[in-house]
């Protein structure tokens, strides 16, 4: 790609930005999530403008010598089209040219830009924070995150600092802590729709985990740091996966017709997984979400809970004996506990507003959580309760949107997922002072 000094060419056609060398593609400011090889057809083509490709000389070009069927430049085709939408004048921005290729039509702009410009797009993003938010908590309603605690008597909060872990364009979410505390997973856009992504506690040493053209998320660590299990779209609806810590021996766990999500929780002792799967996916039904058991290798499937409502989210307690999770089933959403065969099913929050559960404290006794505060309801806040609900605090302050929280034992931190520099990132806070009953 040419350059000329601190500027590099840029592609504009029918409302979107192309940037090659940045391998970005913007529209209105907002950047357009593409897979990496859709996004590799996308440069060629544009930088082929008017001219016919041929399939052969696509498939050279995106893959080189490994073997691929021509029928992934037809799939890959197909996803560029619907990502792109049609001309002004209704026509397609690609056309196909029988047996020879293909060819991109729409008119192209070729120009420098400066770097420094694209910073201009975080702030694009944050003018649009209300309507990704309204979005967000559609998306979190269907697969289960709703992170949200009771609200109690405030006794004590801690007002401690963030520390920025990653500063990406894309979004950065869902964190997860390795068992000792020293990597933490997420999902990013970065690449794609979605892929799983590991890094050091401090953010450095970024490594992808993931290559599908499919959202991934909600990668959960095993007891022992040696799995990782995840959810994935690549085969057509939501399934669990697991895979090596390393991304390696990627294998389906569960196979079935509905949507099976996490985030999951292992049993301390890694041989079981509890999950959520929903009763259908389509009308009402795809929000009856239940709690699953399984084996680790995906064997023995049982139902734990049975409700028309919906039930996700599960954490198993340190002892193995009860399994909490998030559940809509009184019109609201409110902190269950079930034991892990299936009894005492309580509810341990019994509130107006929403509650999720994050972790059990250090002791054991006590449950942190996440909700609004009194002062700025605007603002999730962590909270801590005693196992059975009681004594209720709130234990932070921030100033900013907090969607998601992870906590560390072994460091006493949380990771936690926030917009406050306008699309999600991931940092972490310190908690080893948490106020005492």
């Amino acid at each position: 790609m040419k350059e000329n000094g601190h500027q590099r060419h840029c592609f504009e056609f029918a409302g979107f930005r192309l940037y090659p060398h940045e391998r970005l593609l913007t529209n209105g400011g907002s950047r357009v999530a593409l897979t990496p090889r859709v996004l590799d057809l996308l440069i060629i083509l544009v930088e082929h403008e008017g001219e016919v490709v041929s399939k052969e000389e696509l498939l050279n070009l995106m893959w080189g010598d490994s073997f691929v069927e021509e029928g992934n430049i037809s799939r890959a085709i197909s996803t560029l089209r619907k990502n792109l939408g049609t001309q002004a004048n209704g026509g397609d921005l690609i056309e196909t040219m029988p047996k020879l290729g293909y060819r991109f039509i729409a008119p192209v702009n070729e120009f420098f830009h400066d770097q420094a410009a694209l910073a201009s797009i975080k702030k694009v993003e944050g003018r649009k924070k209300m309507a990704l938010i309204a979005v967000g908590l559609i998306a979190l309603a269907c697969f289960g995150i709703y992170w949200f605690l009771v609200r109690g008597p405030v006794t004590k909060v801690i007002s401690g600092g963030l520390t920025n872990l990653t500063n990406s364009l894309a979004d950065d979410d869902l964190p997860a802590w390795s068992p000792d505390g020293t990597k933490i997973a997420f999902t990013s856009n970065r690449d794609g729709l979605g892929d799983i992504y590991i890094m050091n506690s401090d953010g450095g040493n970024v490594t992808r985990l993931t290559y599908t053209p499919a959202r991934e998320s909600s990668s959960i660590w095993s007891p022992d740091a040696s799995k990782i299990v995840f959810d994935s779209e690549r085969d057509g609806n939501r399934e669990i996966y697991i895979m090596d810590s390393d991304g390696s021996n990627q294998t389906r766990l569960t196979f079935n017709a509905t949507s099976d999500v996490g985030p999951v929780s292992f049993s301390p002792d890694g041989k079981r997984i509890a999950f959520s799967r929903n009763a259908s996916n389509e009308g009402l039904s795809v929000y009856n979400f239940d709690i699953f058991l399984m084996n680790i290798n995906g064997s023995e499937v049982r139902q734990l809970t049975v409700d028309p409502e919906f039930d996700a989210e599960p954490i198993w307690s340190p002892d193995g004996n009860r399994i909490l999770f998030t559940s809509g089933r009184n019109r609201n959403f409110d902190i269950y506990s079930i034991d892990s065969d299936g009894g005492a099913e309580v509810n341990l929050s019994n509130s107006p507003d929403k509650d999720g559960v994050v972790a059990f404290a250090p002791d054991a006794t006590q449950i942190f959580c996440i909700s609004d505060s009194h002062s700025k309801p605007e603002f999730s806040q962590i909270w801590l309760m005693n196992n059975d609900g009681s004594d209720r605090r709130q234990i932070t302050s921030f100033t900013d949107k907090v969607y998601r929280v992870a906590y560390s034992y072994q460091v006493r931190k949380f990771a936690i997922s926030s917009k406050k520099d306008g699309n999600f990132e991931i940092y972490s806070m310190d908690a080893s002072n948490p106020p005492s009953n």
